[in-house]
């Protein structure tokens, strides 16, 4: 055993500070394939939900189809620390529901000897002190992991048992009341979501400017003339006249008067961009281009933007202008194929790869408007209806996005309905805002809770509880013996046999 008690000064008095090894047993471990009809639960990494911090979807095998990682024996109260990507906090107590299953040699199981509190080391595994200590010890780059030794190496601060008891009281209480602010925010973030996408069904389908419109009848130029006018211009992008898809208005929804349906195509401009290959590395000219990677719902990411070689004929093409809408071709999730935004121009020189499609409207103003419809729920089924899948990747097409219907309302009335919505999310884009905040605080707050906690500040001390050195002296004393036993233990796991109801406890 490792004490170091002169190396924490800041530690209350009756504190001691030990290494994780010294206050924790050994984990049995087994091999689930030596009873290949026997089913157990697998726990592995993607069974833990990191924001509560518990296991939630847990795995179910035979034996015989036991993942080789498969290999820990836990019980009720194990801690399970996930050793990749530490800073994920993938960490969670195993709870009585899975005592005698198994864990994945990617947790490191901590199982806190008597007298120490599961809880209490617990909550001391989710302060940032010590996940930052680990994150700092991580290898590789692909697979970012820490090895079981350097978790059970970390200096922990270790209460007298009685204060463990309180400290872990406590903290629950005062987590519990965060719970529940936490729950009101994120209802609240919720309700906007919801608020957002009534705004844009009012706005697609007239009722936003219903009175506006009644307001303005005799200004308002149909949209068929709009239409005949777009379909038969020539933009500055050298718009390739497409035969338009005929369009089925009957499924679709009744829309007011001077409105029409349409297609994408009839009123934009749709274009590929270029594809990545090796021979672009040895063109002379290289431009920032778009990516995948760089287009969200209403929201570009320019944090990390790459460069492509590009040859001086393709720019007239895949040159990208200020309010040309991007949509997602493909992606392995369906919520997340047609993702659209809008560029901005930030970049000024700036090209687009294949898998976004490009539509160019003019005036700008349309684009802006079915940005906002496909945005909607009835876009968003529009654009799901017409994606295909091919081995999970689901894409859409320059045809698709061609023929996708689109609400047309009179020119006029669209820049009424762009200051109305821009009005009322921007509303909805500051007080979800302060929704961001308010999480923010509860997760500062919350980590402050843990370190009061851990530096004796969160509880009174108790001078008649008993010094935490004397309780490290006692498990010091009784750990051969717990080891020996855990041994024979797993000796008599092995001789169970394979038709037994649980091969494992």
């Amino acid at each position: 055993m490792t004490t170091h008690r002169n190396r924490r000064p800041q530690l209350p008095h009756g504190w001691v500070s030990a290494q994780l090894a010294d206050i924790v047993d050994s984990i049995d471990k087994v091999n689930p394939s030596l009873n290949p009809g026997a089913e157990f639960i697998y726990l592995d990494i993607s069974s833990i939900d990191n924001t509560e911090h518990r296991i939630a979807s847990p795995k179910r095998y035979l034996g015989a189809d036991a993942p080789s990682r498969a290999r820990q024996l836990v019980r009720a109260g194990d801690i399970l620390f996930s050793t990749v990507r530490t800073y994920l906090e993938n960490t969670a107590i195993v709870h009585k529901d899975y005592e005698g299953q198994v864990a994945s040699t990617g947790f490191c199981v901590l199982r806190p000897l008597t007298p120490v509190s599961s809880r209490y080391v617990f909550y001391l595994t989710l302060s940032d002190g010590f996940v930052d200590r680990l994150t700092s010890l991580q290898r590789g780059t692909s697979y970012p992991a820490v090895r079981n030794s350097d978790v059970l190496d970390q200096l922990v601060p270790i209460a007298p048992a009685n204060e463990q008891r309180r400290i872990v009281a406590k903290i629950e209480e005062l987590f519990s009341q965060l719970d529940a602010g936490v729950a009101a925010l994120q209802r609240a973030k919720a309700q906007l979501q919801r608020y957002r996408q009534a705004v844009l069904k009012a706005a697609m389908t007239g009722e936003l400017t219903r009175e506006w419109r009644e307001a303005h009848t005799d200004q308002l130029e149909p949209a068929s003339v709009l239409l005949e006018r777009l379909v038969g211009t020539t933009t500055g992008a050298k718009r390739t006249q497409v035969k338009s898809v005929p369009l089925d208005s009957s499924k679709l929804a009744a829309l007011p008067e001077r409105w029409l349906w349409t297609n994408v195509g009839d009123i934009g401009h749709v274009s590929g961009g270029l594809t990545k290959n090796q021979t672009r590395t040895k063109y002379a000219e290289s431009l920032p281009y778009l990516r995948v990677a760089n287009v969200y719902a209403d929201q570009l990411r320019l944090d990390d933007v790459s460069t492509i070689g590009v040859k001086q004929a393709e720019l007239d093409r895949a040159l990208l202008h200020k309010g040309d809408l991007l949509i997602v071709e493909g992606n392995g999730s369906l919520d997340q194929i047609g993702r659209v935004a809008l560029w901005d121009g930030s970049i000024p020189i700036c090209v687009h790869q294949n898998h976004i499609i490009k539509v160019r409207f003019e005036p700008v103003e349309i684009g802006e408007f079915t940005l906002h419809w496909l945005l909607s729920h009835g876009g968003r089924e529009q654009i799901t209806r017409v994606a295909n899948s091919t081995s999970g990747l689901y894409t859409l097409s320059l045809s698709k996005v061609r023929a996708l219907p689109v609400p047309l309302p009179p020119l006029a009335e669209q820049r009424q309905i762009l200051a109305e919505v821009e009005l009322a999310l921007s509303h909805a884009d500051r007080m979800e805002q302060a929704v961001k905040q308010g999480l923010a605080r509860s997760a500062l707050l919350r980590q402050s809770i843990l370190n009061k906690a851990f530096e004796g500040a969160l509880v009174p001390q108790d001078p008649t509880d008993e010094p935490a050195p004397a309780l490290l002296e006692r498990i010091t004393a009784e750990k051969p013996g717990r080891e020996a036993d855990t041994k024979q233990t797993g000796k008599q796991h092995k001789k169970k046999e394979p038709d037994q109801p649980s091969p494992f406890s």
